[in-house]
């Protein structure tokens, strides 16, 4: 069991991110199988110090189904569902981590169902989150073209001809998204090539 993709990506956590997991998993939104949870309570007891003394597989099964015959496809089917909802609550951690990926999200959902009432407070909120990023990279650059697409799209500017459109705000960070991204991999490229036999064209 100490094999399993489970277990050993639960060791790569921290004591506060398996505690993050743990509500996550309770919370009803996210998961509606109480058996996950006692599995999940089940083997952090053991991590991270006691791993090499995680007890096999059929111990955990008599422990939380008591009188029902060891069924290993059901288990291995609740580790994998396990480990979905781990990558999904992963996921979920760095997507709150960032406010300017939130924030597009929302633009798209404004742009797609056209709640043009949220889109005020939230192009601003959008605008200051990316304006406050103490680093300035291709990602920066990306967002930002994704924020003025969809303030494109939301304004609906193709059919309203008295707006002066942010078509040079686009192309900007486009372009600036796309050049430093291309000047990164033929960097990447002439560093591979000079410790390796691989050649790369990157024109």
């Amino acid at each position: 069991m100490k094999d399993s993709k489970l277990v050993q990506t639960l060791l790569q956590l921290d004591k506060a991110e398996r505690n993050k997991f743990k509500k996550f998993l309770i919370s009803p939104f996210f998961n509606s199988d109480e058996n996950l949870v006692a599995i999940y309570e089940f083997l952090e007891a053991y991590l991270p110090k006691r791993q090499e003394d995680l007890p096999d597989k059929t111990i955990l099964w008599k422990k939380l189904f008591k009188g029902i015959p060891f069924d290993d496809t059901r288990l291995r089917k609740y580790f994998s569902d396990l480990l979905k909802l781990l990558g999904q609550f992963l996921s979920l951690d760095l997507y709150q981590s960032d406010p300017v990926t939130q924030d597009l999200s929302l633009l798209e959902v404004i742009n797609n169902r056209k709640l043009n009432g949220l889109a005020n407070n939230s192009l601003k909120n959008a605008r200051l989150h990316l304006g406050t990023k103490s680093l300035q990279n291709a990602q920066t650059f990306l967002q930002g073209y994704q924020l003025e697409r969809n303030y494109y799209e939301i304004l609906n500017i193709d059919d309203n001809r008295k707006i002066r459109s942010n078509l040079e705000d686009i192309n900007k960070n486009l372009d600036i998204f796309y050049l430093s991204e291309k000047l990164r991999l033929f960097c990447m490229a002439i560093s591979v090539q000079k410790i390796s036999a691989h050649t790369y064209v990157i024109p």
